[in-house]
């Protein structure tokens, strides 16, 4: 029977493997296959939804919409980020001995 690692061991050995393999090959090469399916997710979609395209008009379509995948992965770190710079700049209430809550997610 195989003894399950710590957590924290995994996690180093993992890190230790990414470096080794990372110093052996071109970005490029270990990158290529998940910016594969990053680009082809997007034309994916387009052709389910518009079959009759060329695939310029395609291409130029996936483009935009990429665009606009990541102005919204953008759009939610900002919004997280607020959110975390409010929790740490905001009045902290006890609600019960020991518990300190945010004053504005005090449970009513």
């Amino acid at each position: 029977m195989k003894k399950k690692k710590a957590p924290g061991v995994l996690r180093l050995q993992r890190q230790r493997a990414a470096h080794i393999m990372h110093s052996k090959y071109p970005v490029e090469q270990t990158s290529k296959a998940g910016r594969i399916a990053a680009e082809s997710r997007f034309e994916k979609q387009l052709r389910e939804q518009f079959p009759d395209l060329d695939d310029t008009e395609i291409a130029r379509r996936a483009a935009h919409l990429r665009q606009a995948a990541y102005a919204e992965l953008a759009a939610k770190g900002v919004a997280a980020r607020q959110r975390r710079q409010t929790a740490r700049d905001s009045v902290y209430v006890e609600v019960q001995p020991g518990l300190f809550l945010p004053a504005g997610q005090i449970p009513r």
